[in-house]
Formats: C-alpha cells, sequence, structure tokens
C-alpha cells in the first residue's frame, strides 16, 4: 500500500500544480480533505476518483488528532482502496500548510504504509 500526499494549492483549481493533478491521477483513488468543491469537481472530471467517507473529521486530521489518524489509517486497508495506492489531497503545500503530516507518517509507517509527498 502506497499513500501519495499531494498538495492541492488553495483550493482553486486553476492553480492546482500539473505534478499534483498527475500523482493523483496515478493513482486514480483520492481523498480530498477541506477541497471547495468546485475544486472536487475538477479532479473527478480530470480522472481521479474520489472517495467519500475515509475521513470522519478533515480538519482534526490535518490538524494531527491521534484518534482521526488512527480511524484513516485504519481504513487504508478496506476494499474501498483497490490497486494498492491512495492519494491524499491537502490544501496548500503538505510540508508547511498540514501540522498533523508528522504524526500521520508515524501511524503509517507502524501499519508498513510506503508514504510519497508530492
Amino acid at each position: 500500500m502506497v499513500l501519495k500526499i499531494a498538495g492541492l494549492g488553495p483550493g482553486d483549481p486553476g492553480l492546482l500544480t500539473i505534478g499534483s493533478l498527475d500523482a493523483l491521477r496515478a493513482v486514480e483513488k483520492a481523498v480530498a480533505l477541506l477541497a471547495p468543491p468546485d475544486l472536487v469537481s475538477y479532479l473527478e472530471r480530470n480522472g481521479v476518483t474520489v472517495v467519500r467517507g475515509m475521513v470522519d473529521d478533515p480538519a482534526l486530521l490535518v490538524r494531527g488528532g491521534a484518534d482521526e489518524i488512527a480511524r484513516f489509517t485504519a481504513r487504508l486497508g478496506d476494499s474501498a482502496v483497490d490497486g494498492g495506492a491512495l492519494g491524499l489531497g491537502v490544501l496548500g503545500n503538505p510540508l508547511s500548510d498540514f501540522p498533523g503530516l508528522p504524526a500521520l507518517l508515524r501511524a503509517l509507517e507502524q501499519r508498513n504504509v510506503a508514504a510519497e509527498i508530492v
């Protein structure tokens, strides 16, 4: 299993980088945390299946809530994720705008899930 974490920029479809869109297309299925509806529609029109229901409280996951991260990582093994890869789209830059990233990476490592940051 691989989780590709991609930055969605400020949430405007016109400002989404080609690299992020290509990374999400490559895995085909993605969770779009806190993405505005027009960005979600744009992703879907461009070949990304946006998976819903994998995260109960996206804001809590972004902030690094331990329970929300545990629920999300437990769901990674569910049948909703075929092909062994899933994209995780986060607003902004994952390295600077995702305070829960270190906790998520530790939880993924404990479950032997590889992570790639795009």
